[in-house]
């Protein structure tokens, strides 16, 4: 029995866990070495402060990948980005026991489900060529988050988001 119940802790403890789900995507045609330099277009709405956060967070990725940030005038490429924030989404933890045997009628069967709320963010950047005003290149995250997080742990999930995005994308030669 301790073993059943060792392995319903473990289950619960695997399916607890969260893991950012990232995708990107791209036109196969685009050389990404003819990107040098980039600006940061947050989009116009009424969410400074993550737009800022954002901003800085891709900033700090892309000149890690040896892009140069540079006013938008001059810039060979757009950064651009959406936020979504959806709270309360559902959840159903699942678990289940049985116990049986092949020589007799013994059995046994316990179950449980649990309702579980969550919520999430997703952050897509869009990299637009500035010559053709055409995405090029487009990546993805979506990841659980703290409800009522302080600032830093804001600062600390939008970070994290964004560099599994631009961890997807080319660098610069």
């Amino acid at each position: 029995m301790k073993h059943i119940s060792l392995i319903a802790v473990l289950i619960i403890s695997l399916s607890a866990c969260s893991s950012v789900d990232v995708s990107h995507d791209s036109i196969k045609s685009t050389d990404s070495i003819k990107f040098k330099t980039f600006n940061v277009k947050a989009p116009n709405n009424d969410d400074s402060l993550n737009n800022e956060r954002i901003s800085a967070a891709i900033k700090q990725g892309l000149v890690s990948k040896g892009y140069q940030f540079v006013d938008n005038d001059i810039s060979d490429m757009d950064a651009r980005f959406d936020r979504l924030f959806e709270e309360d989404i559902p959840s159903k933890v699942n678990v289940g026991v049985g116990l049986g045997s092949v020589l007799g009628a013994i059995g046994a069967s316990v179950g449980a489900s649990h309702r579980l709320v969550y919520d999430q963010e997703t952050i897509t950047i869009s990299l637009f060529d500035k010559k053709s005003n055409s995405v090029v290149w487009k990546g993805t995250a979506t990841d659980e988050i703290e409800s009522n997080p302080t600032p830093e742990q804001r600062q600390a999930q939008i970070n994290k988001l964004v560099h599994a995005i631009l961890e997807t994308f080319p660098a610069s030669f």
